[in-house]
């Protein structure tokens, strides 16, 4: 696998099923009970405290996260893609960056530093970041540049709950391990709410005209890591041995 000193059986679990296309179950959603807005530990500028380090749980396929249950709406066009595509082309397993939402679904812890005009997050995984720039604007020149790995993020608070919509996602950023694709004119937009002081909702709606029919939105839970914890090294290009694994596979009947 790729080099990195956590979640070694999520990995392999991850591993096989870039390869073989299997299923794998993801923890029921958490049922912690809610505090009271006014007893949540704020930071210093009076929004509930998001600083630190939070655990997630692992989403190797998104729809076993959607709101309400049921199927992704496809588009016709979106539908083939899903039924053609090849998971051993994952563009992580090729040490491509993982795009923004993927990132808080994949097995690894991420750590939150804030600022009234920035919120930065840290991902072990792939030893990469994003950045969230409060009550901002997307670029007009974006489009100049080319869509990012991670796009562009604004984010506002809507009382207490954070909300960031993110443009000019790059297209060959996948939304999971099972192979769900997107279109460079994909729309996200995510909503972080602390339910108390150790448990964030993380929900992420995605608005994709060429791939779904309609948007969707899928919810999580984000635990607060140990005081003890720490972000480990990760270096996928580092004794990737991966590669050589990546055999091209045909999807079970089942999941096509």
């Amino acid at each position: 696998m790729n080099s990195s000193k956590r979640f070694s059986g999520s990995l392999a679990a991850a591993a096989l099923c870039v390869v073989v296309g299997l299923a794998i179950p993801v923890d029921a959603q958490d049922s912690t009970a809610p505090q009271k807005s006014a007893t949540l530990k704020r930071d210093a500028w009076g929004h509930p405290d998001l600083n630190g380090m939070w655990d997630n749980q692992y989403t190797p396929n998104i729809t076993a996260a959607l709101v309400g249950g049921g199927d992704i709406p496809f588009t016709p066009y979106g539908q083939q893609r899903f039924k053609d595509v090849d998971t051993a082309k994952d563009p992580t397993g090729f040490c491509l960056p993982v795009g923004p939402s993927r990132a808080f679904t994949s097995p690894f812890p991420a750590f939150f530093v804030t600022n009234p005009k920035m919120i930065a997050v840290l991902f072990e995984y792939q030893t990469t970041y994003r950045m969230i720039y409060i009550d901002g604007t997307h670029p007009k020149d974006l489009g100049d540049y080319g869509s990012e790995f991670m796009g562009h993020s604004i984010g506002k608070w809507e009382g207490d709950v954070l909300v960031v919509d993110t443009i000019g996602i790059n297209d060959r950023s996948w939304l999971d391990t099972a192979g769900h694709e997107h279109s460079d004119k994909l729309h996200l937009t995510e909503r972080f709410e602390k339910i108390n002081d150790d448990t964030v909702k993380y929900s992420a709606t995605f608005d994709d005209p060429v791939f779904f029919a309609k948007p969707f939105t899928i919810t999580r839970n984000f635990k607060r890591a140990k005081e003890t914890d720490r972000i480990l090294p990760y270096s996928c290009e580092e004794n990737n041995i991966d590669v050589p694994h990546l055999v091209p596979n045909k999807k079970p009947d089942s999941q096509k």
